[in-house]
């Protein structure tokens, strides 16, 4: 059994929750000072030239430090079954079958590369993640491994010893509403593979992909076990990092018919909706996203069909352009850009990116969407030293309050769900059923 301690916990947490917000402040402002070193000589940031990789290696292991705080504490609290009967006969679960080594692997905080700093990304491990975007299928239930004194986080133990565990696996298959597999070499793995093939249905089987090595060992050990061959790697591209796990998923038609979704690749549909801090909960849910609809359930945070577009549509595309007016107008009257000429360029430039970023937004665009959020975000946050270093005057308290409101109304649920609603399910298309 696991040697837990609540009280250790509970402490390693808060300590790690404590420690997150600094790092990641100190790790962005290292970040930019070491831009500074390579664009401007002359800048301060290069002067002091030995601030910003201190900067960098003191963020670095308060963050390390951090994630391990919190995941440390977490194997502390998180709960461990007597057995799998502990659970009611009504509790639906997802069982996860895997080789006990992956499990330090799939303990990792993954992030999407390329699109957010790391300082950024938050203590969520692959197995937290997928936990979480498994969740309309039930709880995941995986066998513990008898050789670690604490549980990973994620997935709920269950201990079984050595003359049972076959028994714990057929039961779980027989009772799981999904099956989940990741894919590794091993003996014991192919006898799991076997059973959720003989005793389990196709419709409710997914594989986890890793890495094209693993992926590879996988198909030649366990890959004849399946009745058709398994599709070949996707391959890497800059979609997530390469030390993740979950990198894309097998899943199956009734006929054992493979299909593969992609997690890896930028131009999909899951790199567009996937967030950089969560890709496997936000990802992995759109990569079997017929698993979904075939079970009739949604993932987490999308809409369940196509959605009509809100009168806050119009509302928010009416804000933004209200926000933008003042500051071309400013541009104009301060001559921001130098010589007429160039303040008119600059001026005739903003008006009308800030027109198409307003048409966009009430036509449901989900990238203008984002856009127009971060710059009102942006914008929000900086104005209010302009205005206290120039004064604080009433248009540019309005102004301001302009963009928090564009913020605030973008933002919404009904907004979000509007603009994914139209890539899951374009409008020249059914809905599926």
């Amino acid at each position: 059994m696991p040697r837990q301690n609540r009280t250790i916990g509970r402490a390693l947490r808060a300590v790690g929750w404590t420690t997150l917000f600094p790092a990641a402040l100190i790790g962005v402002s290292g970040e930019r000072d070491l831009r500074h070193l390579w664009g401007d000589p002359d800048s301060l940031a290069a002067r002091y030239w030995w601030l910003a990789p201190a900067k960098v290696s003191v963020a670095s292991a308060l963050l390390l430090f951090s994630w391990w705080a919190i995941r440390r504490g977490g194997r502390h609290l998180t709960p461990v079954l007597d057995s799998m009967s502990t659970l009611t006969a009504d509790t639906p679960i997802v069982l996860l079958l895997r080789v006990f080594p992956d499990d330090e692997r799939i303990a990792d905080v993954p992030a999407r590369a390329g699109r957010r700093s790391g300082w950024g990304a938050l203590p969520r491990t692959e197995e937290e993640q997928l936990a979480a975007a498994l969740s309309p299928f039930g709880t995941l239930v995986a066998l513990a491994d008898p050789t670690e004194d604490l549980p990973q986080v994620g997935a709920l133990r269950t201990p079984a010893a050595d003359h049972e565990w076959r028994a714990v696996v057929r039961a779980g298959i027989t009772r799981a509403r999904l099956v989940l597999i990741v894919c590794a070499p091993g003996r014991h793995l192919r006898w799991e593979a076997e059973q959720a093939v003989a005793h389990g249905d196709p419709t409710k089987l997914v594989l986890v992909v890793p890495d094209e090595a693993r992926y590879q060992a996988f198909r030649e050990v366990v890959g004849p076990v399946f009745p058709q061959p398994l599709p070949d790697h996707p391959g890497a591209s800059s979609g997530i990092e390469s030390r993740s796990v979950v990198r894309a998923a097998v899943w199956f038609e009734p006929d054992w018919t493979p299909r593969l979704g992609d997690l890896d690749f930028p131009g999909s549909l899951v790199g567009v909706l996937a967030a950089s801090r969560t890709p496997v909960r936000t990802g992995f849910p759109l990569a079997i996203l017929p698993v979904f609809r075939r079970a009739h359930l949604t993932p987490v945070g999308l809409p369940d069909g196509p959605r009509p577009r809100p009168t806050l549509a119009l509302v928010a595309a009416a804000t933004v352009a209200a926000s933008w007016s003042p500051v071309v107008w400013w541009m104009v009257t301060t001559r921001l850009g130098g010589t007429p000429t160039a303040t008119t360029i600059l001026a005739a430039t903003t008006a009308s990116g800030a027109a198409l970023l307003t048409a966009r937004t009430a036509m449901g665009g989900y990238l203008s969407l984002k856009i127009a959020r971060w710059l009102a975000s942006t914008l929000a946050l900086l104005m209010p030293f302009g205005i206290v270093a120039r004064g604080i005057g009433l248009p540019a308290v309005l102004v301001w309050s302009g963009f928090i409101i564009s913020f605030l109304l973008l933002r919404c649920r009904p907004m979000h769900h509007w603009t994914v609603s139209r890539l899951l399910y374009p409008p020249d298309k059914p809905a599926p059923t």
